[in-house]
């Protein structure tokens, strides 16, 4: 019996470091981040396809009641953050951990924008002159770090620390996806950090 159960946890050793490679760890990481990036997508897709609530957006800085309502709800509740633009300029904005100095200049639909305190998902709908941008936290990017401030992954996105951003000339990458298929960023093993 002794001699089974032995047997059967070497070859439960052997299949799982065979099986196992930094590849699949990126994979299984990335799709976590990408999934859970899209769930927050969805609750702002919500807002931006659905005319009543865009319109409700365009009334924000005279409704007071609304305004908090949505700030307690997507900055507060949700994690994302967002601004108003009429005529090119910013008529509301849910908090200051982003207001991007040119938001004129961020592109309709999804992208992937880098501000000086970290990395966001921008969503964007125009309507005539007025737009509503959404921004979803996605790494934080502190110049200085410590035990507070960390250069990390939002935490309702990813809690593993085995990935980074990668650059334009790395290789082995996943690429992460908005919801529409759209191309945002990509990922890379951290150097040293191949478990998670």
């Amino acid at each position: 019996m002794l001699v089974l159960l032995c047997a059967s946890l070497l070859f439960t050793a052997v299949v799982v470091q065979k099986t196992y490679t930094p590849v699949n760890n990126l994979d299984q990481t990335a799709k976590k981040l990408e999934n859970n990036l899209r769930k927050k997508e969805g609750y702002v897709n919500d807002v931006l396809d659905n005319k009543s609530s865009f319109d409700q957006l365009k009334r924000l800085p005279d409704n007071t009641k609304s305004a908090l309502k949505f700030i307690q709800d997507f900055t507060t509740g949700e994690g994302i953050w967002f601004i108003t633009l009429t005529d090119g300029r910013l008529s509301f904005w849910s908090g200051v951990k982003i207001i991007p100095e040119h938001p004129q200049f961020i592109k309709e639909g999804y992208t992937f924008i880098k501000e000086p305190n970290g990395y966001y998902e921008a969503i964007k709908k125009t309507e005539g002159n007025f737009s509503a941008i959404f921004f979803i936290p996605v790494k934080s990017e502190y110049a200085f770090v410590n035990q507070y401030l960390q250069n990390t992954f939002a935490a309702d996105l990813l809690k593993d620390n085995n990935i980074e951003i990668a650059g334009f000339t790395d290789k082995d990458v996943y690429p992460i996806h908005s919801s529409n298929g759209s191309y945002l960023f990509s990922v890379k093993i951290r150097p040293g950090q191949l478990y998670h």
